[in-house]
């Protein structure tokens, strides 16, 4: 009997800073992913603590911060052109980036 499940890899391109066992894991959505014109974005957490936004292009330069509730969701990248950015989201000590294409 041979079996033929692959365990579905999840990509995450987070970063998580600190070691401390204690720090609540922290989900970062951003959906759709490519776009044509905006994208969704909702934090998953536990934790209860402010939760800071920055949207960046591919060479660092910062476009927008905002702040943000746990399990809100936003509306972002209307005012963006075509290309690559990053949306660093930050609770505390953790810490997540995830890409988005905008074509």
């Amino acid at each position: 009997f041979a079996s033929n499940t692959n365990p579905t890899v999840k990509e995450n391109t987070g970063i998580m800073i600190g070691t401390n066992p204690d720090i609540a894991a922290m989900e970062v959505k951003v959906f759709p992913n490519p776009t044509t014109s905006n994208f969704n974005l909702q934090v998953i957490t536990a934790d209860r603590e402010a939760i800071n936004v920055r949207v960046l292009d591919a060479q660092g330069r910062l476009f927008k911060e905002i702040k943000v509730a746990p399990y809100q969701t936003i509306n972002l990248g209307s005012e963006l052109k075509s290309g690559t950015y990053f949306i660093e989201v930050r609770q505390g000590k953790v810490v997540r980036t995830e890409r988005v294409v905008k074509f």
